[in-house]
């Protein structure tokens, strides 16, 4: 598929959706407030992300914001499940409902609509990945900076081997819950950085298996916004994980801690968001 072709399909479930006639997938570093904190550590690199819903939440909202006609033309489109492992904790405690994130749910249905009409790897939702890259990339170079992707704002898929190939030179990184694809550095593809997500489901014992292969493991603790996280958690460094998002940048087999961030409506989180330990002196 061109990208013309692609950007014409993109825009007309957009304005069908009644979101913008100019739609896009990645928000920039300065359009976020998580992503600029990144400014606070280094001007060396810039960022992109994606917000995608979440699971399978994509064909509720999607029958929820369309009419029958509409549903029919378009009836050739496959929801996918964009988490697959994720859990009922992470699923509550999602932050696609929070903040700016959760007034932005036509943006991000039109994005997974794009991505539900993609049956391969060079489909739609690939061809306007490349295209934003290939822009972000050419922008921040204009200002002596480097592109990292995160393609896995609110999701937890593959990027093609393809794109990461062709663009060698920009850093991709995603949070997962996935344990069937290597974590930190790919030897394969070093330009591709996974940290590890924890959830309800984790154990210790895989905590501490990561740990040991110098690989970090991320947790959300039960702390406020403002206050300290614990300086450690099961006997291993813990590092405040809010003070930036660009995790590669992390020192190696620590736990990256995250401030619990409430999402409207969701007060169970089923054990996802961790106590934080007291220290009996």
């Amino acid at each position: 598929m061109t990208t013309s072709d692609a950007m014409n399909l993109f825009i007309a479930i957009s304005t069908m959706l009644g979101g913008g006639k100019a739609p896009y997938l990645f928000t920039p570093q300065t359009h976020s407030v998580k992503l600029s904190h990144n400014f606070d550590v280094t001007d060396k690199y810039e960022q992109i992300v994606c917000y995608l819903l979440p699971h399978r939440s994509g064909k509720a909202a999607w029958e929820a914001n369309t009419t029958a006609e509409q549903r029919k033309a378009f009836d050739w489109l496959v929801w996918q499940n964009l988490c697959v492992a994720s859990t009922r904790g992470c699923r509550a405690a999602c932050l696609h409902m929070a903040g700016r994130l959760g007034m932005a749910g036509i943006a991000k249905l039109a994005r997974t609509a794009l991505l539900a009409a993609t049956t391969d790897e060079h489909g739609p939702f690939w061809t306007v990945v490349d295209a934003e890259i290939t822009r972000h990339k050419a922008r921040v170079a204009r200002n002596g900076k480097e592109l990292v992707v995160r393609l896995n704002g609110t999701s937890d898929i593959d990027v093609p081997s393809w794109i990461i190939e062709k663009h060698d030179e920009v850093i991709f990184f995603t949070y997962t819950k996935r344990t069937d694809i290597p974590l930190g550095w790919m030897m394969s593809k070093p330009n591709v950085y996974n940290v590890f997500s924890a959830s309800e489901n984790t154990s210790d014992d895989l905590i501490h298996e990561i740990l040991s292969e110098d690989v970090n493991v991320v947790v959300p603790f039960d702390v406020k916004r403002g206050d300290d996280l614990p300086t450690e958690y099961l006997g291993h460094r813990v590092i405040d994980g809010d003070k930036h998002d660009l995790r590669f940048l992390d020192d190696d087999g620590v736990i990256v801690g995250l401030r619990y961030k409430p999402v409207p409506g969701s007060p169970n989180h089923h054990g996802f968001i961790r106590p934080v330990p007291v220290s009996i002196r």
